[in-house]
């Protein structure tokens, strides 16, 4: 395996590079090396997944899986695996270059993995691509029309059964990047690339319905994507590189902020990037009502996720060679001071002996801090974790 973990907290990452981490938390850089890591993806026990271009080209991707300080390598096959997603089971799922052979090389077929074993979920002569799978076990993806991308349909496997939800060549569109919420809501984007300029619009699917919720002569607004609570965030082109972002918070849209790929959790926390001509695209968070540059640095800092409890992960580096950061809670503060250190021994003896306790105690504190072991409870498990991060 060619990655190495490495862990630096926020202020001392790359010097100072770092930008500015909120409160509580800490910046952890999963891989190293020169090959080249894919946006990852990540749920809300902090588990993550991500596509390695081993020697930087597509057909190299492998993937790989982040666990409680572990990486894991999932593939090791000759074919291209890519664009993986992971929900709070440990479900994974991702798109396999295995089906037949199309105008731009073998066509994807969608990868179910759980608990070590794997299915196909397809199998056809069309590329199925990037899906996306909810805590339900519902899967959806992009599937493209006779081998091309001008037209694609987004397709749903909802309780063993597979349904088709749009119809590109009746609408001579192509309807991508699909992201689907616990609720069984669906968003994508749908292209119209046989005008010139191209023209886009956001779709929402809930109940069996489709309808387009972006502004009407929006310019080209793309990538959405929609937490619990049904709010979806996308952004548009306004004539600058950076682009905007807006959110439909159920009734209306609403206008945010400067930036592009935004990705939000159900508290409405949004990490998003913006451009900067001193140093290419840079991470930010909004989080808590206040803007975060997370990142400051002269690397590209692009795609990612947030997950619930804040964190959030994303791609960096340069255009042939780029790794993962992980903005994480600083697991172990049950003070909440900021600081990881002895005067937490006591709190977390607390937290794990008597949460009522605790919680009366450090009431504004969180007793999950103590979850170290990232297994969803506060127990005995945590002890050994606990005492190994005064380690690192």
């Amino acid at each position: 395996m060619r990655h190495k973990f490495a862990v630096f907290v926020a202020m001392c990452f790359a010097c100072g590079a770092a930008g500015q981490i909120p409160p509580g938390y800490e910046l952890v850089q999963l891989t190293t090396g020169p090959a080249m890591d894919m946006p990852p993806r990540m749920n809300n026990r902090g588990q993550i997944v991500f596509e390695s271009r081993l020697d930087g080209t597509d057909a190299s991707g492998e993937i790989f899986l982040y666990d409680a300080g572990k990486l894991t390598r999932l593939t090791n096959d000759n074919v291209r695996d890519a664009l993986p997603d992971i929900n709070d089971v440990g479900e994974i799922v991702w798109s396999r270059d295995i089906g037949p052979e199309g105008p731009y090389g073998p066509t994807g077929e969608i990868i179910h993995f759980r608990e070590g074993n794997l299915t196909q979920i397809t199998s056809d002569a069309e590329d199925d691509s990037a899906p996306k799978i909810n805590n339900l076990g519902q899967i959806a993806w992009k599937k493209s029309i006779d081998g091309g991308y001008a037209r694609s349909d987004i397709y749903l496997l909802d309780g063993g059964a597979i349904v088709r939800l749009t119809d590109g060549v009746a609408e001579n569109r192509s309807n991508q990047g699909a992201r689907i919420n616990d609720r069984g809501q669906i968003v994508w984007t749908r292209y119209n690339d046989f005008v010139e300029p191209w023209e886009s619009e956001i779709v929402l699917y809930e109940s069996g319905t489709a309808r387009v919720i972006s502004r009407p002569g929006t310019f080209e607004p793309q990538l959405p994507d929609i937490n619990y609570l049904g709010h979806v965030v996308w952004y548009h082109n306004d004539h600058t590189i950076s682009q905007h972002l807006q959110l439909w918070n159920g009734s209306k849209v609403l206008d945010l902020t400067a930036g592009r790929n935004p990705k939000i959790n159900d508290l409405g926390q949004v990490y998003f990037i913006r451009w900067h001509d001193f140093g290419g695209w840079q991470g930010w968070l909004y989080h808590g009502k206040r803007f975060y540059q997370l990142t400051s640095d002269p690397f590209w800092n692009t795609d990612g996720d947030i997950n619930n409890h804040g964190e959030v992960v994303w791609k960096s580096g340069e255009t042939f060679s780029a790794d993962i950061r992980f903005m994480r809670r600083l697991l172990g503060d049950l003070n909440c001071d900021g600081f990881r250190d002895g005067l937490d021994i006591e709190p977390f003896v607390l937290a794990v002996s008597d949460p009522l306790a605790y919680e009366a105690a450090f009431s504004d504190c969180d007793r999950e801090l103590a979850d170290v072991n990232r297994d969803g409870s506060v127990d005995g498990f945590d002890v050994e974790p606990f005492v190994n991060l005064f380690d690192e």
